[in-house]
């Protein structure tokens, strides 16, 4: 990723640099186990408003949603009737909250309720966890 960051000939950054790069900083605390170490998905994202970007680990699925979502997050991926959702959803969590979300997984779409008091300026991310295949139920 370009940054774009150029210190000034003294070597100092500017405010508004340092800022946007502590901003990158305590955005990744949070949200650093859907970046480190994570590999391309099946399908590299979704949708449009809001989009969704894709990464996984191991059977963990992390899904970025690059504004911050007013209201219910939809995942067509994840509906229950996906050639993308082979094993049902058991657990959704947003990184970096101990708060349980409320979500379901339904034919068309994985729904999760957003909390009115979402405390991030940016991009969310969500750990999907799944259960036994589907074809093995």
């Amino acid at each position: 990723m370009m940054l774009n960051v150029g210190p000034h000939p003294d070597g100092t950054i500017s405010r508004k640099q340092r800022d946007t790069l502590l901003g990158i900083g305590r955005w990744l605390k949070e949200n650093g186990e859907a970046i480190y170490g994570t590999r391309p998905w099946k399908v590299f994202g979704e949708g449009s408003k809001p989009a969704i970007r894709f990464t996984s680990k191991g059977d963990t699925l992390y899904a970025l949603v690059l504004a911050v979502p007013q209201g219910a997050v939809k995942i067509a991926s994840l509906g229950k009737t996906s050639n993308l959702a082979d094993k049902p959803v058991t657990h959704v969590k947003r990184l970096g909250s101990k708060q349980e979300l409320v979500w379901v997984q339904e034919s068309d779409a994985l729904v999760i309720n957003i909390p009115q008091d979402l405390p991030c300026e940016h991009a969310v991310a969500f750990r999907i966890d799944f259960g036994q295949a589907i074809s093995d139920q």
